[in-house]
């Protein structure tokens, strides 16, 4: 499992499993705690919407497609019914993402994120400051990050930010001869040509010429 890759678990009776990254292991692992018996029906719900009484395969089916296509952080159940009303039993699935570490800087916890996940996914990168006394830049401000690595690794590092460009508050990215925006488009930058990557931040941050 790599950082920020989906994953799947279920809970049930206040226990929860262990995460997997294939949806059906997940949801197939965790319908087997629920009770099996000719005279039960089950159901796939989401939040408050209740699902149609079916069979436990069919909601299985069910559950493995609202997971598939809800947002991160979704949870969906299946329920075990009695006489159509009663509830006995029921197990809880959930979608998530994993989070690398942050690392404490000196700007706010969009720069933490930033570095943390730049030195845990890129250990080879160089760091090349953060909070500087330059004028007219975020790095001021302690908005923003440099680092040096391969033509390739800053590809990828620009990529994977503004993949979880909320996550990392991306503001914008310089690198090499382009200036590229949280929403992914990109222009021409028409300063010095950057061989390091420049990750810029949203949000409040310190002087560093104070």
């Amino acid at each position: 499992m790599s950082l920020f890759d989906t994953k799947y678990l279920y809970i049930h009776n206040n226990r929860t499993s262990r995460s997997y990254i294939r949806l059906r292991a997940a949801v197939r692992e965790g319908v087997q705690k629920l009770p099996k018996r000719d005279w039960l029906e089950y159901r796939a719900n989401a939040g408050a919407n209740k699902g149609i009484l079916r069979n436990l395969d069919g909601a299985e089916k069910r559950a493995r497609e609202l997971l598939k296509t809800r947002p991160i952080g979704t949870t969906i159940e299946i329920e075990a019914v009695k006489d159509k009303k009663e509830v006995v039993d029921r197990v809880k699935f959930r979608k998530t993402k994993d989070a690398p570490d942050v690392k404490p800087t000196p700007g706010n916890l969009y720069l933490d994120r930033v570095e943390g996940y730049i030195e845990e996914a890129f250990p080879r990168a160089r760091w090349a400051g953060d909070c500087v006394c330059k004028p007219d830049s975020d790095h001021a401000m302690c908005r923003a990050v440099d680092y040096f690595d391969s033509s390739e690794n800053m590809v990828k590092m620009r990529n994977a930010l503004l993949a979880e460009e909320s996550y990392f508050g991306i503001n914008y990215i310089i690198l090499f001869d382009r200036i590229w925006y949280a929403n992914g488009s990109s222009a021409n930058y028409g300063g010095v040509y950057h061989s390091h990557i420049h990750v810029s931040v949203q949000g409040e941050g310190k002087n560093a010429c104070l």
